[in-house]
């Protein structure tokens, strides 16, 4: 698979660590441990974080041909974890993700192009996404919504409604996405919306401990979780993206695409970090 991200490259940080992240570049990390060619369209500070970003970014075997450094601050997301492990975001402000620059980006030969919400939030970003997305070319568009607190643009939603083959959104952004289209907020009412519409092919609701439903045409497939430990939550959403995808590439079934999705998002909740290595049991059951 060739991937491209588009979207946000930051740090979470919490009070005794840093951990290098943001959803494009996590789902971006993830595929690339499955054996993808991972890149991801976004911009760094020239800053120690920005040096550090880059340097992990490489280390992990993801393209930094699309990263460019700018004159602003890295992105830094302030994480704080309730006693359930369920993390809460606070993001510096005019940071370096949200100047990505207007350029020529040629996704061409990319199978599946990824994009999120917190990226919009301003309108230089949306106009340089539109760029990309508006071009004719044949990748699969996968919308990750991951809306944080108010930082997106009804608008661009909207759009981005448009242009995805497949959406994932999760069960507390279900009222936020009926609200933005004007429907019932019963989440089957908003997918059948989202489905005649838009004519998303496929839509993913995620649902924390109750797993992930998965609406496609007259088809709809519940996966539970598994009972684990765990560590904390932070990317967790993220594996699933991109253990749906790894599979739903490589021609597996939606159902069998669900499952593995679920199962590297079970193992990375019993993990520290939004991007951890593989044990050697997660790449059988993967199939990597």
């Amino acid at each position: 698979m060739n991937f491209t991200a588009f979207g946000e490259v930051l740090f979470d940080v919490f009070e005794d660590n840093k951990k290098l992240g943001g959803a494009p570049m996590n789902v971006a990390g993830h595929l690339s441990q499955m054996g993808a060619n991972s890149a991801i369209i976004s911009s760094v500070g020239d800053d120690e974080f920005g040096k550090e970003a880059l340097e992990g970014i490489k280390s992990i075997n993801v393209d930094t041909k699309y990263i460019s450094i700018v004159d602003k601050e890295t992105g830094v997301a302030n994480v704080s974890l309730t006693s359930k492990g369920i993390p809460t975001y606070d993001f510096n402000k005019d940071n370096a993700f949200d100047n990505i620059p207007m350029k020529d980006y040629n996704i061409d030969d990319c199978d599946v192009f990824y994009f999120g919400s917190l990226s919009q939030r301003n309108d230089h970003n949306v106009e340089v996404l539109k760029s990309i997305l508006d071009k004719d070319n044949k990748a699969i568009k996968f919308f990750d919504i991951n809306i944080r607190k108010k930082y997106y643009q009804n608008d661009f939603i909207k759009y981005g409604f448009e242009k995805c083959n497949i959406l994932k959104i999760n069960d507390e952004e279900v009222p936020i996405v009926a609200e933005i289209i004007g429907c019932d907020e019963a989440e089957p009412t908003v997918v059948a919306k989202l489905q005649k519409e838009y004519n998303i092919e496929i839509v993913l609701v995620t649902k924390g401990k109750l797993g992930t439903t998965l609406y496609s045409g007259d088809v709809v497939l519940n996966q539970g979780i598994n009972d684990v430990k765990v560590v904390d939550t932070v990317g967790a959403g993220d594996s699933f993206s991109a253990g749906f995808l790894n599979s739903y590439f490589n021609k597996d079934s939606l159902a069998e695409s669900l499952k593995r999705g679920s199962l590297l998002a079970d193992y990375v909740v019993t993990q520290s970090g939004a991007i951890p290595s593989y044990s050697d049991e997660v790449k059988k059951a993967l199939d990597i």
